[in-house]
Order: C-alpha cells, then sequence, then structure tokens
C-alpha cells in the first residue's frame, strides 16, 4: 500500500507542483531506497523540470530494482531522446512495449516518444492495441492523428477525428496536423506562426511538412 507521502506527492503532481512533488518523493526515497513510487516519482518530475541528467540517474536506479518495468525503459528512452541518442531511444521504447503486457495507457507515452523519434509506423502499431479503450483520449488522439497524417495515412476518419479534437483543444500539434492534411498556399505564413508559439513542435512540423518548409521560415 502507498504511504501518504507517496499520495500527498501523487496528487501535487495532479496539481502541477512538480517541486513540491519531487520533494515529497525524495523523502520516501530517504526513507526506502527501494521504493519503486519512489524512484520512478523522482524520475519522471526531474524530466518535467528539464533536469535529464536526475531524471536520468534515478531512470536507471528503476531498473536496477526492476529490470522489467517498462516505465523505466520509457523514462530512459526519454532523456535518450533529450541528448539526440535516437536509436538508443527507440531500442528502449520497443522494450517498454514488449513488457506493457496488458497493454495499457503507457502505449500512449511511448507513441509520443516514437512520433519524437520519427518512426511515427510504430507509433501507430503501439496505439493500435489500445484503441477501444482510450480512443477518445486527447493524448492518444493527438498521437494517432499525427502519426496517421506523418506515415501518409490521413484520410476522413482521421480529419473527423481531427475536427472533433479541435473543437475541445487549443493544442498547435492538432493546429499543424489540420494544416497538413488540408494543404493551402498560406501553409508557412502559418506554420511560422505556430512555431513561434510553440519552437518544440518544430520536428514534428519538419515531419509533416517536410524539412524545407521549416528551413525556409529560419
Amino acid at each position: 500500500m502507498q504511504n501518504s507521502e507517496i499520495e500527498s506527492a501523487h496528487a501535487l503532481e495532479n496539481s502541477a507542483d512538480f517541486v513540491g512533488a519531487l520533494r515529497l518523493y525524495y523523502a520516501a526515497y530517504k526513507r526506502d531506497s527501494s521504493d519503486s513510487d519512489a524512484v520512478l516519482g523522482i524520475a519522471q518530475n526531474a524530466m518535467t523540470l528539464d533536469n535529464p541528467e536526475l531524471a536520468l540517474e534515478f531512470f536507471v536506479k528503476l531498473l536496477i530494482l526492476d529490470h522489467r518495468n517498462p516505465w523505466g525503459f520509457l523514462g530512459r528512452a526519454q532523456v535518450m531522446i533529450r541528448y539526440n541518442q535516437v536509436n538508443r531511444a527507440v531500442s528502449d521504447i520497443r522494450r517498454a512495449i514488449d513488457l506493457d503486457q496488458p497493454a495499457s495507457d503507457l502505449r500512449v507515452d511511448c507513441a509520443a516518444a516514437l512520433n519524437d523519434c520519427g518512426e511515427c509506423e510504430s507509433a501507430l502499431e503501439a496505439l493500435a492495441p489500445i484503441r477501444e479503450d482510450y480512443g477518445e483520449d486527447p493524448d492518444f488522439c493527438a498521437e494517432w492523428i499525427f502519426a496517421s497524417i506523418a506515415s501518409g495515412k490521413g484520410n476522413d476518419e482521421i480529419s473527423r477525428m481531427l475536427d472533433d479534437c479541435m473543437k475541445n483543444s487549443d493544442d498547435p500539434l492538432f493546429e499543424l496536423c489540420y494544416l497538413a492534411l488540408h494543404r493551402s498556399d498560406d501553409d508557412r505564413a502559418q506554420v511560422a506562426q505556430i512555431l513561434e508559439n510553440a519552437p518544440d513542435l518544430e520536428y514534428r512540423a519538419n515531419l509533416l511538412f517536410g524539412t524545407s518548409i521549416v528551413t525556409d521560415m529560419t
């Protein structure tokens, strides 16, 4: 059973107080260094707080505690993506997927990481087993729609899904996907505006439109 410290840390995460959550996870870890919930919590919050070195240290600790923990492999992959170690990242993501049995919502994060590596076909394969249960989840939809369009599988179904998502979300990724699905002469200017406000989407824009459209804007 989770102790109250871990439960409080989860509550702080849910309210976006990642610094406070990290402190509580550390306190739990200091009391019991084999507490996998505390180790994972430190790793994930360190990543959220842009401390990949600390995140990597604790994702590795998690894998030492449990070498079959899919979150450990996914987390290490996310750090490798940050360091542009794409091949190592993809290998870890695939290991996480293999260990995620039965398929869970971990696949959404795996698909996001695969899309960030340009492995869009693999992202679709990762998501397929959970589509029936999570097909209306906004995060699932974002990765499914993006991977479909980027891999040339944008169709009427994807268009309808995208329209529904854009009614309920102002996620700039949906805006990029919409532009990619409905090409027009104004793409360059509109993409530039989106990337000005969300520069972290530049790589995904390259996948959707081709490197040239982003390069021409710089």
